[in-house]
């Protein structure tokens, strides 16, 4: 069982609770490796109570409400205990533009995901962590190619140029889907409609960032029938 101290501060008592019941974890020691915390660490919070980032990375890890945590108030779980054999991808909230005005929040929200298993996600996304995100797209300068109403499996932690292929840009205050590919020394952005103009990443270097590196289109061109 974990350590009894008197003056242990209450939101180390409710945390070392959480991971009892929800892991069958007890100790400083085992509860630090649970957390990949350092020990240290743990035992200054029990003398100061759990920090921020200490109490989002306990629902992160295994489910315990931050806000319980913290206040003691509301359910003990958040969600679920995480199954390892399922990977959860976030859905933005923003639009991707081609050949259209749509303004986006350069910094957006999860709105809701996608799960699927581990195995499953690996042969379809060909990568299963939290930097891939998804993204629906809009307008037509990436047809036939990218469909409006298509979902993007974007990996976000390609923010850099790392060879041929479509990327997502941060260009106007507009987010683009593009094709970048290197044609000798200079990188040309274009799109798979001919009815726009191809132009040179160094042209427009100062107003142009990539946000990521689309793996994965998902058509959604959803069959209607007539009941």
């Amino acid at each position: 069982m974990y350590r009894m101290i008197l003056t242990m501060h209450d939101t180390m008592k409710r945390l070392y609770s959480a991971a009892d019941a929800i892991m069958r974890v007890t100790g400083q020691k085992a509860v630090a490796d649970l957390l990949g915390e350092s020990q240290q660490t743990v035992n200054n919070w029990e003398n100061r109570g759990v920090s921020r980032d200490g109490r989002l990375k306990a629902q992160a890890t295994f489910g315990c409400n931050a806000t319980w945590i913290e206040t003691g108030k509301g359910p003990m779980v958040a969600f679920a205990k995480p199954d390892k054999n399922i990977v959860r991808y976030e859905f933005l909230d923003v639009r991707v533009a081609w050949g259209s005005n749509a303004i986006n929040d350069d910094h957006p929200v999860a709105i809701r995901s996608i799960e699927m298993p581990v195995e499953a996600a690996r042969d379809s996304i060909g990568q299963v962590d939290d930097a891939v995100k998804i993204i629906q797209a809009t307008g037509d300068s990436m047809e036939p190619t990218i469909l409006p109403g298509d979902l993007l499996f974007v990996n976000t932690s390609k923010n850099k140029f790392s060879g041929d292929g479509v990327y997502l840009l941060f260009h106007g205050g507009v987010l683009l889907c593009k094709r970048l590919a290197l044609a000798g020394s200079v990188v040309k952005v274009s799109s798979d409609n001919d009815l726009y103009e191809t132009w040179e990443w160094g042209e427009r270097l100062e107003d142009t960032r990539i946000i990521g590196k689309v793996l994965r289109a998902l058509p959604m061109d959803m069959k209607e029938f007539i009941n």
